[in-house]
């Protein structure tokens, strides 16, 4: 009865090997041959026998796939598609696109000690429900004011700044440890909810972002 999140990288391993080595025992040349039409099409079948499978058993199922360059130029698609076939894409319940958003450092200045990462997250589908909205999350180095992990109390302020909760830099540029911040009649920097260990007033802006989410 536990939740379950599994997590396939990437598509090419996602059908079974034993299912791949028999339809190369059997003549499958247009696999030996590495068709990507044929690809898609196992990645279709074997979608339709897993879904039923993973949802009964509270399991969700992430496949993580490496994007490549569209050949459609035209202004109506992206410029970006998902390698493994659209079938891929047209099976699944949710599909997220993961891209980089900058660097996070400790002061400001180009040659401060890089701390982390920032990343963006958009949804395109969702068959779940609404919203189809992006988020940002932070990943840390391990070599700098920023615990290991993820930095809650960054991204807590930087979806604050971009929601108009916190007055603050533009996010796009990064913020830095020193960055002055102001909510309310409060004047603060990020260093302080590090180094005054401020988990109440991180928890305070969660529940201010909730409530904007909420009246969204």
């Amino acid at each position: 009865g536990t939740p379950l999140i599994q997590v396939v990288d990437s598509v090419s391993k996602m059908v079974p090997r034993d299912l791949m080595k028999a339809l190369a025992r059997d003549g499958g040349k247009a696999l030996r041959s590495g068709a990507g039409r044929l690809q898609a099409q196992l990645n279709t079948n074997w979608l339709m026998e897993l879904g039923p499978k993973v949802g009964n058993d509270d399991v969700l199922f992430v496949v993580i796939a490496h994007e490549i360059e569209s050949q459609d130029g035209s202004a109506w698609t992206a410029g970006w598609k998902v390698k493994g076939g659209g079938a891929l894409v047209y099976d699944s319940m949710t599909q997220l696109r993961v891209t980089f958003a900058g660097q996070v450092k400790d002061l400001s200045g180009d040659d401060s000690p890089v701390t982390g990462r920032r990343h963006r997250v958009k949804v395109y589908k969702n068959k779940h429900g609404p919203p189809l909205g992006e988020f940002c999350f932070y990943s840390a180095l391990g070599n700098g004011a920023a615990p290991k992990g993820l930095d809650r109390p960054r991204e807590v302020v930087h979806e604050a700044i971009v929601r108009g909760i916190v007055d603050g830099p533009d996010p796009k540029s990064g913020l830095t440890l020193g960055a002055r911040l102001a909510w309310g009649r409060r004047v603060f920097t990020l260093k302080s909810l590090y180094e005054e260990k401020n988990a109440e007033l991180v928890d305070r802006m969660a529940d201010a972002l909730d409530g904007v989410a909420d009246a969204s």
